[in-house]
């Protein structure tokens, strides 16, 4: 379309989760995402859309909507500088309403993976029998209450599975309780959705902890002594976990046979990373390797340090990969050496902020498929001409996004000069 001249700047609203997954390549486009359609409707009947700017009512959303889910919007984040009315249309001042917030206090939210698990919930509050209540819980009740697990972890029902939740502050041998588990379930039981972990006292993962039971998530959150995980923990679940958020003071660095990237490179069907508030400093070669349905990396919160060289290595698959809150000292070359699935992938890299140029001049060359790269608000001013141009070369259809660039800073001269669709995309004139 944008080839084609139907429009010059496009501006969309897309409540859902991962909306940045929706589009592969932004070209003039202005694109916030997540759970807001009640507040931006609010926020449309109530403000001057002529003097509020894209990045205002953004703002506005974030704010409202934070306690909830992480607004986001995405593309040329330098349209955030027009008027919502260039893209909603214009109205006269006297039809604004005033509204107050008590709608707010009133909505209900709930995590989309709970969804229906709630609606059961809601059912079985609202029964008044006992009778009519067990009627209710044991027509979804997947877990094997005759199998009673030890404490401090317990089951979990959910409308279709079963989760496994290990929590308090009691000292416990996992592997252990797990392997107890796994002796008294018939072999036909030892699937579940979900292990949560959020023991405060437990400072270990060791090999074999789940001792012959599967798992689809492994979701650690709140395990403020957990700094080792072994090699080996995931063996006999490695093959059927796709999704693990780790939320502890584990590092990178081998301790004995612990190694973090080591016990996660195992899990060969992993498509979605998340490493928050960990003590990983560095990213080592081949930190994640052949992991072919790796999808996303979210790293929040690390005191990273540096990347090395083919940090991340042969993923096939991989769309998105953000820094968030976690600026690097150094990234070193040929770091994201991903490859590629088919011509039609792209990869995203987003740095929320990158403050310095810690970029080796050749940090983003050999990617292997197109690539946009994202400097966050916060960021650098200027890109540097030995990093970028390379990066710019290796693909003609690589982009970069600077959100607070200043196109006045005569470092930057060489991207009008040399390319000008760069130069568009940045907003400078």
């Amino acid at each position: 379309m944008h080839e084609q001249k139907k429009y010059a700047k496009l501006g969309f609203y897309i409540d859902t989760c991962d909306s940045g997954m929706m589009f592969i390549v932004f070209i003039n486009l202005y694109l916030p995402g997540s759970y807001f359609a009640d507040f931006w409707l609010s926020n449309d009947e109530t403000n001057n859309l002529e003097k509020e700017t894209l990045d205002q009512q953004y703002d506005d959303l974030v704010a409202k909507t934070v306690k909830v889910q992480h607004a986001q919007h995405y593309g040329d984040l330098s349209m955030g500088k027009l008027h919502v009315a260039e893209f909603l249309g214009h109205k006269s001042e006297d039809v604004l309403l005033e509204r107050d917030n008590t709608y707010v206090q009133n909505n209900e939210t709930v995590s989309k993976w709970d969804v229906e698990l709630s609606l059961v919930q809601k059912r079985i509050n609202a029964a008044t029998e006992t009778n009519e209540k067990l009627g209710v819980y044991g027509k979804y009740a997947t877990c094997p209450d005759d199998v009673p697990i030890k404490s401090p972890c317990s089951y979990f029902d959910s409308p279709k599975s079963c989760d496994i939740l290990c929590s308090g502050n009691e000292n416990f041998d996992i592997k252990a309780t797990l392997e107890d588990l796994s002796h008294r379930l018939p072999i036909d039981k030892k699937q579940f959705r979900r292990l949560e972990l959020s023991n405060k006292v437990i400072e270990q993962l060791p090999a074999n902890t789940f001792s012959g039971l599967q798992f689809s998530q492994i979701y650690i959150n709140g395990a403020i002594n957990l700094k080792r995980i072994h090699n080996e923990a995931f063996n006999g679940t490695a093959s059927t976990i796709t999704y693990v958020y780790i939320k502890a003071p584990v590092t990178e660095t081998a301790t004995n046979d612990s190694v973090l990237f080591g016990a996660i490179n195992a899990l060969k069907g992993l498509q979605t990373l998340y490493l928050v508030g960990t003590g990983v400093k560095t990213l080592p070669t081949r930190m994640l390797s052949g992991l072919t349905n790796l999808r996303s990396v979210t790293m929040h919160n690390n005191p990273l340090k540096l990347i090395y060289p083919n940090a991340f290595d042969n993923l096939p698959s991989l769309r998105a990969v953000e820094f968030y809150n976690s600026p690097i000292d150094y990234v070193s070359e040929h770091a994201f050496t991903v490859g590629c699935n088919t011509s039609a992938q792209h990869l995203a890299i987003y740095f929320r902020p990158q403050l310095i140029d810690s970029f080796d001049s050749r940090a983003f060359e050999s990617i292997g498929c197109q690539t946009n790269i994202h400097l966050m608000s916060g960021s650098m001013k200027y890109l540097n001409r030995n990093v970028f141009e390379v990066f710019l070369n290796d693909n003609t259809l690589n982009a970069v996004f600077d959100t607070d660039i200043d196109c006045a800073d005569s470092r930057n001269q060489w991207i009008k000069d040399k390319y000008p669709r760069e130069w568009q995309h940045l907003d400078c004139k």
